[in-house]
């Protein structure tokens, strides 16, 4: 846990648009991992919007959601497909994991992810 601490702290410095949220992520990756992964949702959204805006690129009728963000920021080449794919793969598992310190170890329910090409 130590060396996650200190890879969030070095996130910190260098990413400073995101210093608070990554400040409440190292606090709540040692108390509140459901919370923590929530954030880490949270954090990614908040990338991807500001991708968004930046770029003009538009998500359509919907909430700014990471669903609907990803395909048109992909589909604009701003970011690569990799990097899409690891995202999504990556919060593809961690919302299937049991929660912590509940008698429920069954998975969370999977989510639908549209891929645009």
């Amino acid at each position: 846990m130590e060396k996650l601490q200190h890879r969030l702290e070095n996130l910190e410095k260098k990413l400073t648009d995101f210093e608070q949220d990554i400040t409440v992520l190292r606090t709540l990756v040692d108390q509140d991992e459901p919370s923590a992964l929530n954030k880490i949702r949270y954090i990614i959204e908040k990338a991807l919007y500001n991708l968004s805006q930046k770029n003009d690129i538009s998500w359509g009728k919907g909430e700014p959601t990471l669903e609907n963000m990803i395909g048109p920021l992909i589909k604009n080449q701003i970011i690569p497909k990799d990097v899409a794919t690891h995202i999504r793969l990556s919060l593809n598992v961690l919302s299937r994991l049991p929660l912590p310190n509940t008698t429920n170890s069954k998975p969370r329910p999977k989510h639908n992810f549209v891929y645009h090409e």
